[in-house]
Protein backbone atom coordinates (compact mmCIF):
# COMPACT_ATOMS: atom_id res chain seq x y z
CA UNK A 1 0.00 0.00 0.00
CA UNK A 2 2.87 2.38 0.69
CA UNK A 3 3.92 2.00 -2.94
CA UNK A 4 0.45 2.63 -4.24
CA UNK A 5 1.17 6.23 -5.14
CA UNK A 6 3.73 5.00 -7.67
CA UNK A 7 1.10 3.08 -9.63
CA UNK A 8 -1.62 4.38 -11.88
CA UNK A 9 -5.19 3.71 -10.87
CA UNK A 10 -7.94 3.26 -13.43
CA UNK A 11 -11.62 3.32 -12.47
CA UNK A 12 -13.28 0.11 -13.48
CA UNK A 13 -16.72 -0.45 -12.10
CA UNK A 14 -15.92 0.74 -8.68
CA UNK A 15 -12.69 -1.23 -8.46
CA UNK A 16 -9.14 0.00 -8.63
CA UNK A 17 -6.89 -1.64 -11.18
CA UNK A 18 -3.14 -1.25 -10.92
CA UNK A 19 -1.07 -0.81 -14.05
CA UNK A 20 1.91 -3.14 -13.43
CA UNK A 21 3.39 -2.48 -16.83
CA UNK A 22 4.72 0.87 -15.77
CA UNK A 23 4.95 0.37 -12.06
CA UNK A 24 7.54 -2.38 -11.79
CA UNK A 25 8.09 -1.75 -8.11
CA UNK A 26 4.52 -2.79 -7.44
CA UNK A 27 5.00 -6.32 -8.81
CA UNK A 28 5.00 -8.98 -6.09
CA UNK A 29 8.18 -11.05 -5.96
CA UNK A 30 9.08 -14.41 -4.40
CA UNK A 31 11.52 -12.75 -2.07
CA UNK A 32 8.92 -10.41 -0.69
CA UNK A 33 6.23 -13.08 -0.57
CA UNK A 34 8.24 -15.64 1.40
CA UNK A 35 8.88 -14.91 5.03
CA UNK A 36 12.63 -14.72 5.67
CA UNK A 37 14.00 -17.50 7.88
CA UNK A 38 15.48 -16.40 11.15
CA UNK A 39 19.23 -16.83 11.07
CA UNK A 40 20.62 -19.05 13.79
CA UNK A 41 23.47 -17.84 15.86
CA UNK A 42 25.97 -19.63 18.06
CA UNK A 43 23.69 -19.09 21.06
CA UNK A 44 21.25 -21.66 19.65
CA UNK A 45 23.89 -24.36 20.03
CA UNK A 46 25.07 -23.37 23.49
CA UNK A 47 28.32 -21.85 22.23
CA UNK A 48 29.46 -18.55 23.60
CA UNK A 49 31.62 -16.75 21.16
CA UNK A 50 34.33 -14.47 22.39
CA UNK A 51 33.50 -10.77 22.27
CA UNK A 52 35.15 -8.78 19.53
CA UNK A 53 38.58 -7.53 20.34
CA UNK A 54 39.46 -10.14 22.98
CA UNK A 55 42.52 -11.34 21.10
CA UNK A 56 43.64 -8.33 19.10
CA UNK A 57 45.79 -5.49 20.19
CA UNK A 58 43.67 -2.72 18.69
CA UNK A 59 40.50 -3.95 20.33
CA UNK A 60 39.00 -5.47 17.17
CA UNK A 61 39.12 -9.13 16.22
CA UNK A 62 40.11 -10.12 12.70
CA UNK A 63 36.99 -12.31 12.45
CA UNK A 64 33.83 -11.36 14.26
CA UNK A 65 33.11 -13.77 17.13
CA UNK A 66 36.30 -15.85 16.60
CA UNK A 67 39.14 -16.14 19.13
CA UNK A 68 42.39 -17.79 17.91
CA UNK A 69 43.65 -18.22 21.46
CA UNK A 70 40.56 -20.24 22.40
CA UNK A 71 41.08 -22.47 19.38
CA UNK A 72 44.73 -23.01 20.31
CA UNK A 73 43.76 -23.81 23.91
CA UNK A 74 41.17 -26.32 22.75
CA UNK A 75 43.65 -28.02 20.40
CA UNK A 76 46.36 -28.25 23.06
CA UNK A 77 43.92 -29.73 25.58
CA UNK A 78 42.69 -32.32 23.08
CA UNK A 79 46.26 -33.30 22.17
CA UNK A 80 47.24 -33.70 25.83
CA UNK A 81 44.20 -35.85 26.51
CA UNK A 82 44.95 -38.13 23.55
CA UNK A 83 48.57 -38.52 24.66
CA UNK A 84 47.38 -39.37 28.15
CA UNK A 85 45.13 -42.13 26.81
CA UNK A 86 47.97 -43.52 24.68
CA UNK A 87 50.32 -43.58 27.66
CA UNK A 88 47.78 -45.41 29.80
CA UNK A 89 47.16 -47.92 27.04
CA UNK A 90 50.88 -48.65 26.59
CA UNK A 91 51.39 -49.02 30.33
CA UNK A 92 48.44 -51.37 30.64
CA UNK A 93 49.74 -53.46 27.76
CA UNK A 94 53.21 -53.74 29.31
CA UNK A 95 51.73 -54.65 32.69
CA UNK A 96 49.49 -57.31 31.21
CA UNK A 97 52.25 -58.77 29.03
CA UNK A 98 53.44 -62.12 30.31
CA UNK A 99 56.98 -62.43 31.58
CA UNK A 100 59.54 -64.51 29.69
CA UNK A 101 58.79 -68.19 29.74
CA UNK A 102 61.05 -70.42 31.83
CA UNK A 103 63.69 -72.44 30.05
CA UNK A 104 63.22 -76.13 29.34
CA UNK A 105 65.96 -78.33 30.81
CA UNK A 106 66.84 -82.00 30.50
CA UNK A 107 69.55 -83.44 32.75
CA UNK A 108 71.77 -86.04 31.06
CA UNK A 109 73.56 -88.48 33.38
CA UNK A 110 75.64 -91.62 33.09
CA UNK A 111 79.09 -92.99 33.84
CA UNK A 112 82.22 -91.46 32.27
CA UNK A 113 82.45 -92.69 28.68
CA UNK A 114 78.78 -93.73 28.55
CA UNK A 115 78.20 -91.50 25.54
CA UNK A 116 76.53 -88.48 27.16
CA UNK A 117 78.39 -85.92 25.08
CA UNK A 118 77.96 -87.85 21.82
CA UNK A 119 74.22 -88.31 22.28
CA UNK A 120 73.74 -84.70 23.38
CA UNK A 121 75.50 -83.52 20.23
CA UNK A 122 73.18 -85.61 18.06
CA UNK A 123 70.10 -84.36 19.89
CA UNK A 124 71.32 -80.79 19.59
CA UNK A 125 71.73 -81.09 15.83
CA UNK A 126 68.40 -82.83 15.18
CA UNK A 127 66.13 -81.19 17.80
CA UNK A 128 67.82 -77.80 18.18
CA UNK A 129 68.55 -78.16 21.90
CA UNK A 130 71.62 -76.43 23.28
CA UNK A 131 74.24 -78.74 24.82
CA UNK A 132 75.93 -77.60 28.02
CA UNK A 133 78.50 -79.75 29.76
CA UNK A 134 79.08 -78.99 33.43
CA UNK A 135 82.61 -80.38 33.22
CA UNK A 136 83.46 -78.33 30.13
CA UNK A 137 82.15 -75.17 31.78
CA UNK A 138 84.33 -75.76 34.83
CA UNK A 139 87.43 -76.43 32.74
CA UNK A 140 86.80 -73.35 30.58
CA UNK A 141 86.32 -71.14 33.65
CA UNK A 142 89.60 -72.35 35.16
CA UNK A 143 91.48 -70.98 32.15
CA UNK A 144 90.01 -67.48 32.39
CA UNK A 145 92.40 -64.88 33.73
CA UNK A 146 91.14 -62.54 36.42
CA UNK A 147 88.02 -64.60 37.11
CA UNK A 148 87.01 -64.85 40.76
CA UNK A 149 85.28 -68.15 40.11
CA UNK A 150 88.43 -69.49 38.45
CA UNK A 151 90.47 -68.78 41.58
CA UNK A 152 87.93 -70.59 43.78
CA UNK A 153 87.76 -73.57 41.43
CA UNK A 154 91.55 -73.93 41.18
CA UNK A 155 92.04 -73.57 44.94
CA UNK A 156 89.48 -76.31 45.66
CA UNK A 157 90.95 -78.67 43.09
CA UNK A 158 94.48 -78.07 44.34
CA UNK A 159 93.34 -78.87 47.88
CA UNK A 160 91.64 -82.05 46.72
CA UNK A 161 88.18 -80.69 47.46
CA UNK A 162 85.01 -80.82 45.42
CA UNK A 163 84.04 -77.58 43.70
CA UNK A 164 81.08 -75.98 45.56
CA UNK A 165 77.77 -76.80 43.93
CA UNK A 166 76.74 -73.13 43.85
CA UNK A 167 79.68 -72.32 41.55
CA UNK A 168 78.82 -75.12 39.12
CA UNK A 169 75.17 -74.05 39.02
CA UNK A 170 76.13 -70.40 38.54
CA UNK A 171 78.31 -71.31 35.56
CA UNK A 172 75.44 -73.27 34.01
CA UNK A 173 73.02 -70.42 34.63
CA UNK A 174 75.38 -67.88 33.07
CA UNK A 175 75.76 -70.02 29.97
CA UNK A 176 71.99 -70.44 29.66
CA UNK A 177 71.37 -66.70 29.97
CA UNK A 178 74.04 -65.91 27.39
CA UNK A 179 72.59 -68.33 24.84
CA UNK A 180 69.10 -67.05 25.48
CA UNK A 181 70.18 -63.45 24.99
CA UNK A 182 72.29 -64.03 21.88
CA UNK A 183 70.31 -66.77 20.09
CA UNK A 184 66.96 -66.86 21.86
CA UNK A 185 67.63 -70.43 23.00
CA UNK A 186 65.24 -71.79 25.63
CA UNK A 187 65.93 -75.56 25.45
CA UNK A 188 69.01 -76.99 27.15
CA UNK A 189 70.62 -80.39 27.56
CA UNK A 190 72.82 -80.26 30.67
CA UNK A 191 75.44 -82.98 30.55
CA UNK A 192 76.96 -84.40 33.76
CA UNK A 193 74.69 -82.56 36.20
CA UNK A 194 73.51 -83.07 38.91
CA UNK A 195 75.78 -85.61 40.56
CA UNK A 196 74.71 -85.22 44.18
CA UNK A 197 71.90 -84.02 46.37
CA UNK A 198 73.92 -80.87 47.02
CA UNK A 199 73.84 -80.13 43.29
CA UNK A 200 70.05 -80.43 43.29
CA UNK A 201 69.66 -78.10 46.27
CA UNK A 202 72.00 -75.55 44.70
CA UNK A 203 70.03 -75.73 41.45
CA UNK A 204 66.79 -75.00 43.29
CA UNK A 205 68.38 -72.09 45.15
CA UNK A 206 70.18 -70.45 42.21
CA UNK A 207 67.93 -71.24 39.23
CA UNK A 208 64.62 -72.04 40.88
CA UNK A 209 61.56 -71.32 38.75
CA UNK A 210 63.58 -69.77 35.92
CA UNK A 211 63.83 -73.25 34.36
CA UNK A 212 61.61 -76.32 34.24
CA UNK A 213 63.37 -79.69 34.46
CA UNK A 214 61.35 -81.89 32.17
CA UNK A 215 63.16 -85.19 32.60
CA UNK A 216 66.48 -86.99 33.20
CA UNK A 217 68.24 -89.09 30.60
CA UNK A 218 70.44 -91.77 32.16
CA UNK A 219 72.79 -93.84 30.00
CA UNK A 220 73.89 -97.26 31.21
CA UNK A 221 76.97 -99.02 29.88
CA UNK A 222 79.07 -102.02 31.04
CA UNK A 223 82.26 -101.12 32.91
CA UNK A 224 84.59 -102.82 30.46
CA UNK A 225 83.13 -100.76 27.59
CA UNK A 226 83.49 -97.61 29.69
CA UNK A 227 87.14 -98.38 30.41
CA UNK A 228 88.03 -99.05 26.80
CA UNK A 229 86.29 -95.85 25.66
CA UNK A 230 88.06 -93.70 28.24
CA UNK A 231 91.48 -95.08 27.38
CA UNK A 232 90.85 -94.52 23.70
CA UNK A 233 89.57 -91.02 24.35
CA UNK A 234 92.61 -90.21 26.50
CA UNK A 235 94.89 -90.54 23.47
CA UNK A 236 93.49 -87.34 21.95
CA UNK A 237 91.51 -85.53 24.65
CA UNK A 238 94.46 -84.46 26.79
CA UNK A 239 92.33 -84.86 29.94
CA UNK A 240 94.07 -86.13 33.05
CA UNK A 241 91.02 -88.10 34.14
CA UNK A 242 91.15 -90.25 30.98
CA UNK A 243 93.94 -92.42 32.38
CA UNK A 244 93.97 -95.89 33.83
CA UNK A 245 94.91 -94.53 37.27
CA UNK A 246 92.06 -92.02 37.41
CA UNK A 247 89.55 -94.53 36.13
CA UNK A 248 90.12 -97.06 38.92
CA UNK A 249 90.58 -94.48 41.65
Amino acid sequence: PEKRDRCKVYPNQGREVFDYTRAENCKPTLQSAVRPRKQRTSSHFGIKMAPPGCCSKDGASSVKGFCPFSLFLFGATAYSFVRHLQTRSCKRTSDDAPTSEPSRVVFVLGGPGAGKGTQCQLLSEKLNWAHLSAGDLLRAERKKEGSELADIINSNISAGKIVPSEITVQLIKNAMEQLRKEKGQTKFLIDGFPRSEGNVNAWNDVVGEEANVECVLYFECPEDILTSRLLERGKTSGRNDDSIVSIFL
